[in-house]
């Protein structure tokens, strides 16, 4: 079932924000936990915002009702000379099954300036995952085994994805 809603918006985080990367790192644990061993923390993501060429955003929903939103996910990047690498991706557990990734990741692509090429990895078992980045046009180009490190102590391979930015001119 997919829940419309009126407004979605990606807002960057500035570094020096403590609240946000707090509620980031939360975010995080519920979206992750418990399948990984690093689950980001509030640091992991205030070093990404000091990054050259990094940014990290926070998704906000507006579902018509006053108010500023509610943040309901997150994006992390890199940039550097045309290309970008998500670094983590995520929509909070609440929000899920509604259609509101592919939403969100379709605005973000579409609104990708100075981009040509982004680049990320899925775990190989995130169907989910998997699927919404494959419908929103990213392709599979390679594997890395045993890339991710499980709390049951396993390791998992991961897919390696590429996605083509469309010129916006």
């Amino acid at each position: 079932m997919t829940d419309p809603y009126h407004s979605v918006s990606w807002l960057r985080v500035r570094e020096g924000n403590p609240q946000a990367a707090s509620l980031l790192a939360v975010m995080h644990d519920r979206i992750f936990s418990p399948a990984y061993e690093r689950i980001w923390q509030a640091d992991d993501f205030t070093e990404v915002m000091r990054m050259p060429g990094a940014e990290v955003l926070l998704l906000k929903v507006q579902d018509g009702s006053e108010g500023e939103g509610v943040p309901a996910g997150f994006l992390a990047l890199s940039h550097m000379a045309g290309e970008a690498e998500i670094l983590t991706f995520g929509i909070d557990p609440e929000f899920q099954g509604r259609g509101l990734g592919r939403q969100a990741l379709c605005q973000y692509l579409a609104s990708a300036k100075g981009i040509s090429d982004i680049f990320l990895e899925v775990r190989q078992s995130n169907h989910a995952a998997i699927g919404l980045y494959k419908h929103v046009g990213f392709t599979q180009t390679g594997l890395r085994p045993d890339y991710y490190k499980l709390t049951n102590g396993q390791r998992e391979n991961a897919i390696l994805m590429h996605y083509q930015v469309l010129d916006q001119a």
